[in-house]
């Protein structure tokens, strides 16, 4: 972001602008407008620039132009912040899911837990890619959000493919097909079908109106993760607990799918009591117990 006269090739970088208008400018805004969100020139015909060309002359054109960025970044250039601290976060939470959703589907192709892939594989909405071929017969519908499956990223190494991975079209669909995606502003809308490809999603939201930490919907595969309750926030600080809670819950969740019916409330209510007692285990075990992650206590090199 620069400023400089109409008409006039000269311009100065904002940072340079907000260095000397004093408290013309609010700081949120001077931060805001110099943190790279925005790019472009402001032109202005008042103000004037200074004959050295290192700042604006101090006068009333000056004070009325910084009014006038004011009253733009109230109105407009907050709202921008916004949206962009909102896409690096979602960025942020698929990247960390991705990472996590590893771990969850190394522990469901173990044999030991063979009666959690069950659960998986009892979803009865999945989704497919762009690159499956569509059963036409089978949509019921298209996910509002984009995804990135397991396979995608494995193949293309960075976790930036899409939802099908990538290759040539495969010639027919892929029955047992049990996909794992982490949705996010990366990869593909994927299409809600029955009957093959059922898998298990993470998705982030703001669950309104709920007290909940999660909730797994059993029809479509999708665990949805509340990023607004507070134990998250508590995670937030530290991406390697919120990677290991948010694996917890995972895996809390599918094993709540194996408690008869009859007694899955209550076993959802003991598992919702000790998470406040997980979580801060994750954020505070190793500081208190004088552990270094890595490297267990008393592992160094003998002298």
């Amino acid at each position: 972001m620069v400023i400089g006269e109409s008409g006039k090739d000269f311009t100065i970088s904002f940072a340079q602008f907000a260095r000397n208008t004093g408290e013309l400018l609010d700081g949120d805004v001077c931060d805001a407008l110099e943190s790279g969100a925005f790019e472009g020139q402001i032109s202005t015909e008042k103000a004037k620039l200074d004959p050295n060309r290192r700042h604006f002359v101090a006068n009333d054109a000056l004070a009325g132009l910084c009014i006038a960025i004011d009253e733009w970044y109230r109105k407009v250039g907050a709202n921008q912040i916004e949206k962009v601290k909102e896409e690096a976060q979602d960025d942020r939470y698929q990247q960390l899911g991705m990472r996590s959703m590893r771990v969850v589907e190394g522990l469901l192709e173990q044999p030991a837990f063979a009666y959690l892939k069950d659960v998986v594989k009892s979803f009865r909405i999945g989704t497919i890619g762009t690159r499956h071929t569509r059963p036409d017969a089978k949509i019921i519908g298209t996910q509002s959000e984009p995804s990135i499956s397991i396979d995608a990223a494995k193949n293309n190494g960075n976790g930036a493919g899409g939802s099908g991975g990538g290759g040539n079209d495969p010639k027919s669909e892929h029955p047992g097909h049990t996909p794992y995606t982490v949705s996010g502003p990366k990869g593909r809308q994927r299409m809600m079908v029955r009957g093959n490809s059922q898998g298990l999603q993470f998705l982030y939201e703001e669950m309104e109106g709920s007290d909940r930490l999660w909730d797994l919907d059993i029809n479509a595969g999708i665990l949805r993760y509340n990023t607004r309750h507070s134990l998250w926030a508590e995670c937030e600080s530290d991406e390697r607990a919120l990677m290991r809670f948010q694996e917890h819950i995972a895996i809390t969740a599918l094993t709540l799918e194996t408690v008869p019916k009859e007694w899955k409330e209550q076993h959802r209510r003991m598992t919702d009591d000790a998470m406040p007692s997980f979580a801060f285990w994750l954020l505070k075990g190793d500081e208190l117990a004088g552990r270094r992650a890595g490297r267990p206590k008393g592992s160094g090199s003998a002298k």
